[in-house]
């Protein structure tokens, strides 16, 4: 467990403002509270235990201090607080901060102590309930069209080919119109057994078994291109690449590295400008079919996985570097902080503490710095 550090006095040391980003909820990738020992609230996730086991190292104990600002637990715009370390207001920020060109024009950035995939986390696509409202949602006009016209052909079986029900050996006209109509309504969905079977040899019987046959056909082909297209379209499949980028849009933050990269992937973002990662997450599961997924960096999603039994992760649009953003003035803080992430990568302890709390998941770069 990580203490939260009172403020000593020491004019020997170097005092560090640094901003922590913080959670309610466990989170790998962001500071939670967990208990309180002797009066004083203790804290776990990777960026912080990172930053205290590098304050504790020799030649960082006995040079800096360190005063804590705390983040409202689940304020997650990143953008803002590189721009406040940026002006000076803090001297680092404790999370997983990737950097970009914009960035990287306000504040220095460590040495990464994290690979963060970018990841697109969404419900699996070819899952029953979604091929079924896909189904509906194509072809639902044409399923009605099929079943009237199931019944114009049987209507006309029964009243234009009535020497049929002598060859079928039926003697009840109820149960005539019954198979009838069974007919007209099988050929409309591809079985055309029974129209076939036991037609009669005159023109008209001809005429009504070569009508309804061309039409079945013409609708059934009608059908399938529809949802051929649909399933096309919607990229239906259990994992999205950048080969297969759905057409639905995808949730993301303004602003956020994650988003711009998956719209550079070719996928349609609707941005959420004022929300959190928990509010987009949470407007994803409320509406499956809207929204094709969430942009988000892996670590910043991981939590999500265990809540969300549902959701998966898709990867391959590339990999940011995390670290913790210096402000530029204090180069000696950088460089300090630097050589610190160097020792715990050369021990393990990088490692280690990174699988502690992200575990060794197949295909996943996020612990693989040593």
């Amino acid at each position: 467990m990580i203490q939260n550090p009172e403020h000593i006095t020491n004019n020997k040391k170097q005092m560090i403002k640094a901003f922590v980003i913080t959670s309610n909820e466990v989170a790998g990738n962001i500071a939670y509270k967990t208990d309180i020992v002797d009066g004083v609230q203790m804290y776990e996730g990777l960026p912080i235990d990172i930053f205290h086991k590098i304050m504790e190292l020799e030649h960082m104990k006995d040079k800096y201090t360190v005063e804590y600002t705390y983040s409202k637990p689940g304020d997650t715009n990143y953008s803002n607080i590189v721009a406040n370390i940026g002006k000076g207001k803090y001297d680092i920020g404790i999370g997983v901060f990737n950097r970009n060109i914009e960035r990287e024009k306000e504040v220095n950035f460590s040495a990464p102590f994290i690979l963060d995939p970018n990841a697109i986390f969404h419900i699996e696509t070819n899952s029953t309930t979604r091929l079924l409202r896909l189904m509906l949602r194509s072809v639902g006009n044409i399923l009605i069209v099929l079943i009237l016209l199931g019944i114009i052909a049987g209507l006309l079986i029964y009243f234009g080919n009535r020497a049929r029900m002598k060859r079928l050996g039926i003697k009840s006209n109820n149960k005539f119109f019954l198979y009838s109509i069974i007919a007209g309504m099988s050929a409309m969905f591809g079985e055309m057994g029974l129209v076939a079977d036991h037609a009669t040899r005159s023109l008209k019987g001809l005429f009504i078994f070569f009508v309804t046959m061309l039409t079945a056909f013409v609708f059934v082909l009608i059908a399938q291109a529809r949802m051929t297209s649909a399933l096309v379209d919607e990229k239906i499949g259990s994992k999205i690449t950048k080969d297969n980028m759905p057409l639905t849009k995808i949730l993301g933050l303004k602003g956020y590295i994650p988003t711009n990269t998956i719209r550079e992937h070719g996928g349609r973002i609707e941005y959420i400008k004022d929300g959190t990662i928990s509010d987009i997450i949470s407007k994803y599961i409320e509406n499956p079919d809207k929204y094709a997924g969430v942009a988000l960096s892996y670590a910043d999603g991981f939590k999500y996985l265990e809540k969300y039994p549902v959701l998966m992760v898709s990867l391959g649009f590339g990999v940011e570097t995390g670290g913790y953003p210096i402000n530029s003035t204090k180069n000696n803080i950088l460089e300090d902080v630097n050589r610190g992430i160097v020792i715990l990568q050369n021990d393990d302890t990088l490692q280690n503490t990174c699988t502690y709390y992200y575990g060794n998941r197949k295909d996943n770069p996020i612990c693989s710095l040593r």
